[in-house]
């Protein structure tokens, strides 16, 4: 009996790096959605200077990779909220509010938020609607902001379009409970 065995060998050279395919290799590392709102791929050590020149002080992290460890130095806070982009474990409500809580104090204060995930596709894209929503906007205008802002972001998918609508669901049912960020 034979054993397979692969036609062509893979090499490093032949993985994807940030200039090959597919398309979500050549995206922007970060994309900016509103004055205080940028979502993206796992940023990179040389691009500290570049968000602390734009105020990003929280950087919120749903990659399983942590991020350099320049971000874990001042003026940058990261908070962490690891998962693994996967259609079989759905994004949490609890996580995505963990992440709205986090961003609320920054951007209330004016100040940018950075969401990132591996690529910037999935589950940073889902955590930025989140606070989009709970800025008020409607999940079909956050989503429809986030695909215009980064093209390659994919908040229609079908394990992460339902998340992000759960949680608007979510959200008003808790703004009718205990009342707006600040309300008394």
């Amino acid at each position: 009996m034979r054993r397979w065995r692969p036609s062509t060998a893979v090499s490093p050279a032949s993985l994807p790096t940030a200039d090959s395919s597919p398309d979500v290799w050549r995206a922007p590392l970060i994309s900016r959605v509103t004055e205080r709102l940028y979502v993206g791929a796992l940023p990179r050590p040389e691009q500290a200077a570049t968000l602390a020149a734009l105020r990003v002080r929280l950087i919120i992290s749903l990659s399983l990779q942590r991020p350099p460890s320049v971000y874990y130095r001042g003026p940058f806070h990261v908070v962490r909220l690891t998962w693994p982009d996967s259609p079989l474990l759905p994004l949490p409500l609890s996580l995505l509010a963990r992440g709205v809580r986090a961003a609320q104090p920054e951007v209330a204060a004016g100040r940018p938020v950075l969401v990132h995930c591996r690529a910037g596709v999935h589950r940073s894209v889902a955590v930025a609607a989140c606070i989009l929503i709970a800025e008020g906007r409607s999940a079909d205008e956050a989503m429809r902001l986030i695909k215009e802002a980064r093209p390659v972001a994919d908040p229609y998918a079908w394990y992460v379009q339902p998340r992000i609508r759960r949680f608007a669901a979510y959200w008003q049912r808790q703004e009718n409970v205990i009342g707006p960020p600040g309300a008394p």
